[in-house]
């Protein structure tokens, strides 16, 4: 069953008599990840082994003596697979985790986390959803070229769909149903085994996506529904002409008056499933780059104040101790600020810290105990690929920080080791580079739409001697579990 609450260590996650190994409970006034170092992985469901079940994959990281498996998120991608820009914020990608074999939640006394977010589906974001996918068969997308009845979502107009189509409607339903029964076994599984499962929430949803058909009030569109202001990054590490992602931005002042509660449903909604969450782009709650919704390139769009520290401070003790801030690119005093008033660790990775400046936040010398050090991350090429990429400076200044390292191996595990000596409390490391891979396994290339989000995981790769030499690695540096 989903882990249920501990009477006696209140906000503690109990999965089959085991308490999952955080060390603060939440609401105490402390972050989960708070006192003790560990070590996670990095791999989205989707780049989960194809033959083999997930349970496969948590016996691989108990044996390795890691304690998160993060993930990204789980919503339905778009064409080009990213599942940062999704038809939905809280539907589950069905196609995922179609081989779990863990016992599913099962009614009982308490409710489980499971039955509260799915029943009463009728006006429920579920039903939205199912009907907007129903929609969007009929009509195309994005859903502002709809009847202008439908697009606006005029009572009449719903009901004649949801009848005329009630089948499709119940199909959809039930396939999300199924999404999250799995994702509750999964959870459970985790906790049984001593590992937390780390999520990740894109900031903005997409444009063509039930929560702003939905929600046109919370978001800047004109009157036929269409953006008239998109999101994006200025230009950064990534890209010379910045970012354009075309998500919608927000009406801040709609959110302000409602008291955030969409934001607080739509994180309760995911703390129903994952232990931890990272919010991507954190900076975007301090100050958001806007950008006119015609423009052709992210360059001319401009720095808009965001509410961010009156949403924080409207959400319990127990939730803040959950989050994450992404806290990358072009970060200032007050977006740093921000993240330290509501004691969040932020986010530094190792291979953007050699620049040859002294003071580069991402250097080992430069990293303190409450940030989460990553070697890459998703949008990373692997440390492989990134070493045999840089230039003959940029290489030398990485070759004399290995040469410090205690370790012989190859260059993406001297890499590794770098991070896990470090003295952040907690260190991911994407799966690429525990099995050594180069360029061919990256993730994703910001700003390029196409060729992302394809690497797989083979199981053969998942060995019992890969996961002995990581848990020597971690046991060196203090990071993985007493056992016994």
């Amino acid at each position: 069953m989903v882990g249920s609450r501990d009477s006696q260590h209140p906000g503690a996650v109990r999965s089959s008599g085991h308490l999952l190994s955080l060390p603060r409970q939440r609401g105490d006034g402390g972050h989960l990840l708070a006192e003790r170092r560990r070590a996670g992985v990095l791999c989205p469901f989707s780049a989960l082994p194809v033959d083999r079940s997930p349970l496969y994959f948590l016996d691989w990281l108990a044996a390795a003596g890691v304690e998160l498996w993060q993930v990204l998120p789980f919503n339905p991608p778009d064409a080009y697979g990213s599942p940062y820009s999704s038809p939905s914020l809280n539907a589950g990608d069905t196609t995922l985790l179609a081989q779990q074999t863990s016992t599913p939640a099962q009614p009982g006394t308490e409710r489980s986390a499971y039955e509260q977010v799915m029943d009463g589906v009728p006006g429920s974001w579920l039903h939205d959803y199912a009907l907007f996918e129903v929609a969007r068969s009929l009509h195309g997308a994005p859903w502002c070229i709809w009847p202008a009845p439908l697009r606006d979502r005029e009572p009449l107009a719903l009901a004649v769909l949801a009848r005329t189509h009630a089948t499709e409607v119940a199909t959809r339903i039930a396939q999300q149903r199924a999404f999250f029964e799995r994702l509750a076994g999964l959870r459970s599984a985790a906790h049984e085994r001593g590992i937390a499962l780390f999520g990740d929430m894109a900031l903005y949803p997409a444009y063509d996506s039930v929560d702003v058909w939905s929600h046109r009030s919370l978001f800047e569109l004109d009157a036929t529904g269409r953006s008239t202001q998109v999101a994006g990054v200025p230009p950064d590490y990534f890209s010379a002409t910045g970012q354009l992602w075309g998500n919608p931005v927000y009406d801040w002042p709609a959110h302000e008056a409602s008291a955030f509660a969409w934001w607080k449903a739509r994180i309760a909604h995911q703390l129903e499933w994952l232990d931890l969450l990272r919010i991507d782009h954190f900076r975007g709650l301090q100050s958001a780059w806007c950008i006119p919704a015609d423009a052709l390139t992210a360059i001319d769009g401009e720095w808009r104040k965001a509410p961010g520290a009156a949403l924080l401070a409207s959400l319990d003790a127990a939730t803040r101790a959950a989050l994450v801030a992404e806290d990358l690119g072009v970060i200032t005093a007050d977006v740093t600020a921000l993240r330290e008033q509501f004691g969040l660790p932020g986010m530094r990775v190792l291979q953007f810290g050699f620049s040859g400046d002294a003071a580069n936040p991402h250097h080992p010398s430069n990293i303190d105990r409450q940030q989460v050090l990553y070697t890459g991350t998703h949008d990373n090429d692997t440390s492989l690929g990134w070493y045999l990429d840089l230039d003959a400076d940029a290489r030398a200044l990485v070759d004399r920080a290995l040469a410090e390292v205690p370790h012989t191996g190859s260059i993406s595990w001297s890499f590794m080791a770098m991070a896990i000596a470090s003295v952040a409390d907690t260190v991911v490391l994407p799966l690429q580079d525990v099995l050594e891979l180069g360029s061919s396994a990256r993730m994703n290339t910001p700003g390029v739409p196409s060729g992302n989000w394809r690497w797989r995981c083979a199981a053969g790769e998942l060995t019992a001697q890969r996961a002995a030499q990581l848990r020597t690695l971690l046991h060196a540096s203090g990071r993985t579990r007493a056992t016994g």
